[in-house]
C-alpha cells in the first residue's frame, strides 16, 4: 500500500488523508485532539466555539443514544450539549493554542469551527453582529488556525439563517474578506432553498461548504409517559439512514457551484466515506459514530479506503473523486429516456422477478410485497410468483435476504434487469447512450 496517495487538498490546504473528525466534543480540547491524531486522521476540526455567552450554558446530562429496533443499528442519538461551555475568547487564550501546537507537530491542518453573535431584529442582524463574526474569525487566524469553519448550522443558532438566507451572504462576505486563511461555512440539512444558498456562499468567496450538521429531534419514553432524559427538542443525529439525504444535497451543491464540499453525516463505514468522495467531496468529517465507537472507527475507515483503492487499482483520491456526479441525471430524463412501458399497468409492465431455488430459504420476506406477487409456504415447500400483479418496482430484489430474486425482462426472461447490485440495466443503457458510462 506504500504507493497509495490518500492526500487531498482544499484551497491550498493539504490533508494527508480525507478522514477528519467532525466538530464536537471529540476534539474540543488538547486531550481530544491527541486522541483523534492517534487514529491517524488527515486533519482536525475543533468543537464549535461561540462568542455568545448565553449559548454556552449547557444542561446536564445532555447526550443519549436511542435504543430499540432500528435505532441501535443506525447509531441514532440526541444531543443537548450546545456549544463549548467556555466562550471562544477564553478558548483562544487557553486551550486552542495547545491544540494548534499538537496539529503542527503532527503536520496536519487545524480547522476551528465557530460562530458569532446571532440576534435578529425586524429581519436584520442586530448592530454589531457582523463585526462580532469578523472578530471571531480574526482571533482564529491569529492563533494559528489553518482554516475556519463558520457554523451556520448549530441547532441552537441556525433558525435566523433558515428564516432569512440573505443573512448568510452578509456574514460570509464580511468574514471571508476579513482574514487571509480559507473560510468555509457549515449548513444544516434543512437550510434552503439549497441552490440559492449555495450560490450565495460561493459568491461570497467561501473556500468550502460543510454539509451537513444535525437536524432536530425529541424522543418519548412511552412507558413512563415523559420525554426521554431532557424535556426539550435537541440536536438529532439520525445515524446511517441520514447518508442518502446528505449525499443528495451534496450532489445538488456540486451541480450548482464549483465549490469544495466537506461531507458529513451518516458515515459509519469506509463505503459511506467513499460515497461522499465519489460524489465529489475531497474530505469527509465523522462525528456522531465516534461518540459510539471511539476513534478506532476512524482507523478502520482509513484502512478500508486504502484497501478499496488497492483492490480497485487506484493510486490517488483524485482518480475517483466526483466520479458519480455525471451519472446523476434529472428525474424527468429517467422517465422519458430510460424507462420502457412508462404508462403500463399489470400484467403489461416490462419486468418481473424470478427466483433461484438454490438460494431461496422460503423465509417469506418477499410476501411483504404490496401487490401480493409472492405466496410462500415453508411447510409445504411451496414458492409461487404471480407476476400478473407485478408493477416492476424492484423492491422485492432488495428485500430478499439471500439474494435469491432477480428482476428480468417479462417477455424474454433471459435479460437481467437488476440483481440488487449496481445500476439497473435500463439506466446503464441510458448512461451509455450519453457516453457517461462504459
Amino acid at each position: 500500500m506504500s504507493n497509495l496517495d490518500l492526500s487531498t487538498e482544499i484551497s491550498g490546504v493539504k490533508f494527508k488523508n480525507p478522514v477528519l473528525p467532525g466538530a464536537g466534543e471529540i476534539a474540543e480540547d488538547v486531550r481530544g485532539v491527541r486522541r483523534m491524531l492517534s487514529a491517524g486522521v488527515g486533519g482536525i476540526v475543533s468543537k464549535s466555539y461561540t462568542s455568545m455567552r448565553l449559548q454556552v450554558r449547557r444542561p446536564r446530562p445532555n447526550n443519549f443514544m436511542l435504543r430499540g429496533k432500528g435505532f441501535m443499528q443506525s447509531g441514532s442519538f440526541l444531543n443537548y450539549s450546545t456549544s463549548h461551555p467556555q466562550t471562544i475568547d477564553i478558548m483562544l487564550k487557553t486551550e486552542i493554542p495547545k491544540m494548534v501546537e499538537e496539529c503542527k507537530k503532527a503536520d496536519v491542518p487545524f480547522i476551528i469551527s465557530c460562530w458569532g453573535m446571532i440576534e435578529v431584529v425586524d429581519g436584520q442582524l442586530k448592530e454589531g453582529s457582523v463585526e462580532d463574526w469578523v472578530s471571531v474569525a480574526k482571533g482564529c487566524e491569529k492563533v494559528g488556525a489553518d482554516m475556519i469553519e463558520a457554523n451556520f448550522a448549530c441547532p441552537v443558532a441556525r433558525k435566523p439563517f433558515e428564516d432569512n438566507p440573505m443573512l448568510v451572504y452578509e456574514i460570509c462576505k464580511a468574514v471571508v474578506g476579513a482574514v487571509k486563511i480559507p473560510v468555509g461555512f457549515k449548513i444544516s440539512p434543512t437550510m434552503g432553498p439549497l441552490e440559492k444558498l449555495t450560490k450565495m456562499i460561493a459568491g461570497a468567496g467561501a473556500a468550502f461548504i460543510t454539509a451537513h450538521n444535525t437536524t432536530d429531534g425529541v424522543f418519548i419514553d412511552v412507558e413512563n409517559e415523559v420525554p426521554l432524559m431532557v424535556p426539550a427538542i435537541g440536536g438529532y443525529s439520525i445515524g446511517r439512514p441520514f447518508l442518502p439525504w446528505s449525499l443528495s444535497r451534496v450532489i445538488t451543491i456540486k451541480k450548482t457551484a464549483d465549490i469544495p464540499v466537506m461531507g458529513i453525516g451518516g458515515i459509519y463505514t469506509y463505503e459511506d466515506a467513499l460515497s461522499y468522495i465519489l460524489c465529489g467531496c475531497p474530505v469527509v468529517q465523522i462525528c456522531s459514530p465516534v461518540y459510539i465507537n471511539g476513534p478506532k472507527l476512524l482507523k478502520e475507515i482509513i484502512k478500508g479506503i486504502e484497501s478499496w483503492m488497492e483492490r480497485k487499482g487506484y493510486h490517488s483520491i483524485k482518480e475517483f473523486q466526483g466520479k458519480i456526479l455525471p451519472m446523476i441525471r434529472p428525474g424527468m430524463e429517467l422517465k422519458t429516456e430510460a424507462s420502457s412501458a412508462t404508462w403500463a399497468v399489470p400484467p403489461d409492465t416490462p419486468f418481473v422477478p424470478v427466483v433461484d431455488s438454490n438460494k431461496c430459504t422460503l423465509c417469506g420476506s418477499c410476501e411483504a410485497c404490496f401487490k401480493e406477487v409472492f405466496k410462500v409456504s415453508k411447510k409445504e415447500k411451496r414458492f409461487e410468483i404471480h407476476d400478473e400483479y407485478c408493477v416492476s418496482c424492484g423492491m422485492c430484489i432488495s428485500i430478499c435476504p439471500t439474494n435469491a430474486l432477480t428482476l428480468v425482462d417479462r417477455e424474454t426472461k433471459n435479460r437481467i434487469i437488476w440483481t440488487g447490485k449496481g445500476l439497473a440495466q435500463p439506466y446503464i443503457d441510458l448512461l451509455k447512450k450519453k457516453k457517461i458510462f462504459k
